[in-house]
């Protein structure tokens, strides 16, 4: 709280990654609209790593070591914390699992709000559906953005959100939350579901 407030007080201006973002900080600070101003993230990811990702061999290479088949999986990339709704995510998946008949990939960190979902995990029973891989290199999450049938973001929160973007630069569609800062980033580009729906999460996933 002090370091925005200091933040806020003593520079000429502040840039905020979104509007949702800014408007977030507004309800604290309201006194300082004026020294906000918004300027869209760019997509990082340089135009060498995109080329080597889309190379063939390459992606035979990231798709044979993680055992999966190229276009026959779902894929969600970032820290599985609370906040981004993996527990639901998990759930709605299972949910239409017969229907759809391909694996859940997940990479990234474990962070708060674990106990929720750990389980699904590590589950024996659930290894064929569910596969977490950890954390992975730039290089991989792009191959796996650009293989994967679709990718899922279904997030209760974001100041930005920067994966669906780089999915839809490798060609791939994602679904998204129609909640916080995903709607401003994605636009008209993404399908929307509401993340405290599982039902329509599921059905978004078909």
């Amino acid at each position: 709280y002090y370091r925005v407030k200091n933040m806020l007080k003593y520079s000429e201006k502040v840039i905020s990654v979104s509007n949702f973002s800014k408007e977030e900080c507004l309800k604290i600070f309201p006194q300082y609209e004026d020294k906000i101003v918004v300027t869209h993230q760019p997509i990082p990811i340089y135009e060498e790593d995109k080329q080597l990702a889309e190379d063939e061999l390459v992606q035979l290479a990231v798709l044979k070591k993680y055992k999966i088949e190229k276009d026959n999986f779902l894929f969600y990339v970032g820290m599985l914390e609370k906040r981004k709704n993996i527990k639901n995510m998990i759930e709605a998946f299972l949910a239409v699992y017969e229907k759809i008949k391909m694996p859940l990939v997940l990479a990234g960190g474990i962070g708060y709000g674990e106990d929720e979902f750990r389980h699904y995990l590590y589950d024996k029973k659930l290894k064929k559906k569910i596969k977490y891989i950890g954390y992975i290199n730039n290089i991989e999450k792009l191959v796996l953005l650009k293989n994967t049938r679709a990718f899922l973001f279904p997030s209760f929160s974001e100041g930005f959100g920067l994966p669906p973007l780089e999915a839809m630069l490798m060609g791939t569609p994602s679904l998204v939350s129609n909640v916080s800062s995903l709607p401003e980033v994605c636009g008209k580009a993404s399908f929307y579901i509401n993340p405290y729906n599982i039902k329509e999460l599921a059905d978004g996933i078909i």
